[in-house]
């Protein structure tokens, strides 16, 4: 058993990242995200993402995975989540987790995500899509993941979707997209408390095999990072080949991950949150 602070009355403006916030101004800016919202509601996407998750993947519950199941309903409540999330885990040899549903929501895990990752990782993990779910991302993470899919079961000359792509709909979506990731990693670490497992679970994520995890040098990833910041840092040309490097990716790469979480620990802004919020309670060890 171990103790964990339970961060009640805990607000996502209180953790969400300047660059989410800011992109997602811009966002809400561009013209015909309404209509495109709209018609999201008309065709049901939310549903349909339920039903297929009921269908094709296993739902984990007090009788199904019961470890796996406390383990998430603890993350839900240290993060303050009172509205009912479904977990489920679906069959796929990557490392992976993604959240869905906004009337309807759940997060998914992969099969190999659980076999590689401690209880403590997990909960970061855990925690990052809950952090999703919390901050109210999941709307437009829906839009950017299936809007292939929303093309076809709507059509674009009924949308306009074209032209509204035409107008760097996309473009500002997806650079939001990336940048919602910071929030939901602040949410992953405040769900585990852990900075160090939140560091192995982002080493795992960018390749390290669980047989080498043992000897992972992470002093040594502290050092790539500095080495990529400098690379980056008053570089014009380096820092447009990261943009263009990333533009259609919906995740930030690892170490820009990584440093950001660190520098946001570092400031103190994460024991200040800990510190304000917390009540201190025994939760399940695994």
């Amino acid at each position: 058993m171990t103790s964990k602070i339970y961060l009640t009355g805990l607000e996502p403006a209180e953790y969400v990242h300047p660059l989410d916030r800011d992109a997602l101004k811009a966002l809400e800016n561009v013209p015909g995200l309404a209509r495109l919202v709209r018609k999201l509601n008309e065709v049901g996407l939310d549903r349909i993402l339920l039903l297929e998750s009921m269908a094709n993947k296993i739902r984990v519950t007090p009788r199904q995975f019961p470890d796996l199941y406390q383990l998430f309903q603890e993350t839900k409540e240290i993060l303050g989540i009172s509205r009912p999330v479904e977990l489920y885990i679906q069959q796929d040899f990557s490392l992976n987790a993604y959240a869905a549903g906004v009337e309807y929501p759940h997060v998914t895990v992969t099969t190999e995500l659980v076999n590689h990752l401690t209880g403590a990782e997990l909960q970061f993990v855990l925690g990052h899509e809950l952090g999703h779910i919390h901050c109210e991302h999941l709307l437009y993470h829906q839009i950017g993941r299936y809007l292939p899919r929303i093309m076809a079961l709507v059509g674009s000359a009924t949308l306009g979707l074209g032209a509204l792509v035409g107008a760097g709909f996309e473009v500002a979506l997806y650079d939001w997209i990336r940048k919602s990731e910071f929030s939901a990693d602040r949410a992953g670490l405040l769900a585990c408390q852990d900075p160090e497992a939140s560091k192995r679970a982002f080493c795992k994520l960018a390749g390290v095999p669980s047989s080498w995890v043992g000897r992972l040098n992470v002093a040594e990833i502290h050092r790539q990072a500095q080495d990529f910041q400098s690379l980056v840092t008053g570089d014009s040309i380096n820092r447009l080949y990261r943009f263009l490097g990333q533009m259609w990716s919906t995740h930030p790469w690892i170490i820009i991950r990584f440093s950001d979480l660190l520098q946001w620990v570092d400031g103190g802004a994460y024991q200040g949150i800990l510190r304000r919020r917390g009540v201190p309670q025994v939760s399940w060890g695994r």
